[in-house]
Parts: structure tokens; C-alpha cells; sequence
């Protein structure tokens, strides 16, 4: 804005000028401009993790960049999605998924009949973190109403913001005053690493279920399975976790093809080699039969992979050894403050010691869809099935 003085156009410095601009890739932005205004939104918001995940997408990213008097001062980050993306990052996919795990089969089947695949989803690739964190809460508004009017342009189903967290109360309300319906939809688990546990002896002795721990665990031991910690990815341990993880997957219903999964790591091993520990356990011959890849995050480690073998007999004794016990026992000796176990298997997290924190979603639909008719019916189930995650 202007005034006029003297005959002379002066610009008002009390009034700032805000712009949101569009850009399709993270280059665009740069990495000093990035690196700016992200350097306290945590790992996920990296500018290795954002580019290295952007290529490795099978979805189109969109970035929506906020300035204000010309000088960036956020960003918020999009996909574009089709039913070739990841189902966690589909709208329709991600409801349906988690409308079967809160036995709301009717409604799962009313999501998967009345709601494409196709959408602007606000989203962080591969992290549970909120894609607002470095969002200014005053173009909150703006950025609701961009992403609506972008998802409509491309002629998509809906727009949506996923992974919010329990910080993000005040942006979920602005969200919903702007029109989107909101649910929480799932909970992830942290295990804090607390101060009295010199040893893994010492954490069981906390814990409710403590006996049951130390039985998986020594079980695993007396099986002769041989633990190792790999702090860089070597090319043979490369292709062995990319294919467990394959087979893993497979197992649980989700598809990914092995050149993928290799491409992704050698991404994330050129991009980020230092912000790698891996956990391997091998049997008695030396083969590797499972593995949980962690990202160093500050002075926590989070769970980013895994994989287990198709012919090991109790996997679950293999899968928490190496998820939690083992973890738990490097965290204890260098100083880790806490382990991101990530969402799903909600019981059996809360009981080896972990806690549950509220992952939330937003969604806008097009005018002429029939899902906001029944939404409170799928809000309300979403929001009983979190309520029993967190108490059980």
C-alpha cells in the first residue's frame, strides 16, 4: 500500500506485504532459502530428506511458498496423489485403511465407492511430522484457501492436510473455520529413555509387562540371533535390507518393486549418510534375518524401516528385540533421550513402555462429493477407535 505526501508516492511501513506463490520442485525455493526458514522444523523438513524423497515419489510435489515484504518466511509442503501414490499419503486409501482398524467395514466400503484417489495433500514424505511446521500462523487462512483453490483447478477430489499433531490445535481450528473437516487419525509412539535406567534389566523393572519383556528378549538371545549396529550403509547391507524390507511389505499387503526400494536407500545413503544407524540381527550362520533402519534426529533416533524374514519362525520375538530391547539398550549407552517407534500395533508399543501421541488430518472436499454428508459418522469412528488406541 501507498500514500501520498508532499506529492511524493511513500510506502506505509507500518503495512507488510504477504505473497504465496506455487513452485513444483525444491529447487525452485533453493537451499539457503530453504535451509532458512526450516531450521528448527526437525529432521523430515531437511533439504536432503525433501529432495531425495521428491524424486523418489511416485506422486507430483508442489510447494507453496510464503513471503512477506519479498523475503520468504515459510513454506508448506504438497503432493499431488493418485492411486499409484503410497496409500498413507491418499486420502480415500488412508481412510478406508483406517476405517477397517476401527471395524467401520460399511463406511471404509463408502469412502473406497464415493471418493477418488486424487488429491492435494499437505504432507511431509515419509515423516510423521506436520507439514504447518514452519507455516507462520498468519497465512494459516491463506494457505487453506490456496490449497482448495489449487486441488480444484487440477480438478481433484479433495485437498487435504495429513499428519497434524497435537501441537497443532490452533491450526487445526483455523483450518476448520476455513471449511475443512477434521479427525484424528492415527496415534505414533515414543519410548522416552529415562534417567534410572543404567541398563536394559532397569527399564523392565519399570515396566508393567516387564517379565514378558525379558522372555521375548531372552528367547531371541537363546536362539543364537548375534546383534549389530551399523552406522553407514555399505553396499551388501544396502541390498540385504532393501530386499527384507521387500518381503516385508509384501507380507502386510502393501507393494513397493525392489528397484524402488534400492533406489530409495542409495538416495538416503548419498543424501544423508550421516543421520543412519542401523540395526541388523543375524543367525548363527551370520545371515541377516531382520533390521530396523533409525534416523539420528538431535538426541533421538527415529524408526524409519524394517524388515524380517520370511522363515523366521516367532517373529515377533525377532521384531521387538530389534525394535524396542535393542534400542533400548544402545539409547541407554549413548545418551539417546528418546526412540520414535512410529504409529500402528498401538497395544503392543503401549506395552513395552511407550507413549501415544494424536496424529490428526484435515480434509476439503469437492462441492459435488458425497463424503461430506456421512463425515460425522466417520469422524466419530476414527475418533472411538484413537480414544481405545490411547487406553488400552
Amino acid at each position: 500500500m501507498v500514500s501520498r505526501a508532499g506529492g511524493r508516492v511513500s510506502r506505509d511501513p507500518t503495512i507488510t506485504m504477504t505473497r504465496l506463490d506455487w513452485v513444483s520442485d525444491i529447487t525452485h525455493i533453493g537451499r539457503g532459502a530453504w535451509d532458512d526458514v526450516t531450521s528448527s522444523a526437525g529432521l523430515f523438513f531437511r533439504y536432503e530428506w525433501i529432495e531425495g524423497n521428491q524424486r523418489a515419489l511416485p506422486c507430483e510435489p508442489l510447494f507453496l511458498k510464503l513471503s512477506r515484504d519479498n523475503r520468504l518466511v515459510g513454506v508448506t509442503p504438497f503432493l499431488i496423489v493418485d492411486a499409484s501414490a503410497y496409500p498413507f499419503f491418499v486420502p480415500s486409501k488412508l481412510l478406508v485403511e483406517v476405517l477397517g482398524r476401527a471395524s467401520a467395514p460399511e463406511l471404509a466400503t463408502r469412502i473406497h465407492e464415493t471418493l477418488p484417489p486424487s488429491a492435494l495433500v499437505a504432507a511431509v514424505p515419509f515423516g510423521y511430522a506436520s507439514p504447518l511446521s514452519c507455516t507462520p500462523v498468519e497465512f494459516l487462512r491463506s494457505v487453506a484457501e490456496s490449497a482448495r483453490l489449487k486441488s480444484e483447478e487440477l480438478g481433484l477430489s479433495c485437498a487435504a492436510f495429513l499428519y497434524l499433531g497435537e501441537a497443532d490445535q490452533r491450526a487445526i481450528k483455523v483450518l476448520e473455520d476455513a471449511g475443512y473437516l477434521s479427525t484424528p487419525l492415527e496415534t505414533t509412539w515414543i519410548l522416552d529413555i529415562l534417567p534410572e535406567w543404567s541398563d536394559f534389566e532397569g527399564f523392565c523393572r519399570t515396566q508393567r509387562h516387564g517379565k514378558m519383556m525379558r522372555y521375548e528378549h531372552r528367547t531371541f538371545q537363546r536362539r543364537g540371533f548375534m546383534v549389530a549396529w551399523h552406522d553407514r550403509l555399505t553396499d551388501e547391507l544396502l541390498r540385504t535390507i532393501a530386499y527384507l524390507e521387500h518381503m516385508h511389505l509384501l507380507r502386510h499387503g502393501h507393494s513397493d518393486t525392489l528397484e524402488n526400494l534400492f533406489r530409495w536407500y542409495e538416495d538416503l545413503r548419498q543424501l544423508m549418510p550421516a543421520d543412519l544407524l542401523v540395526v541388523t540381527a543375524a543367525d548363527h550362520r551370520g545371515v541377516i534375518k531382520g533390521f530396523v533402519l533409525f534416523l539420528r534426529s538431535g538426541a533421538d533416533i527415529i524408526a524409519k524401516t524394517v524388515g524380517i524374514a520370511d522363515d523366521v519362525a516367532r517373529k515377533d520375538f525377532l521384531y521387538f528385540s530389534i525394535s524396542v530391547y535393542e534400542p533400548v539398550r544402545y539409547a541407554i549407552k549413548h545418551g539417546i533421550r528418546a526412540i520414535e517407534l512410529g504409529p500402528a500395533a498401538a497395544a503392543s508399543k503401549r506395552a513395552r513402555g511407550a507413549e501415544a501421541t494424536r496424529l490428526f488430518g484435515t480434509f476439503s472436499f469437492r462441492g459435488d462429493s458425497a463424503v461430506a454428508r456421512y463425515w460425522p459418522s466417520v469422524a466419530l469412528a476414527l475418533r472411538s477407535y484413537v480414544d481405545r488406541s490411547d487406553s488400552r
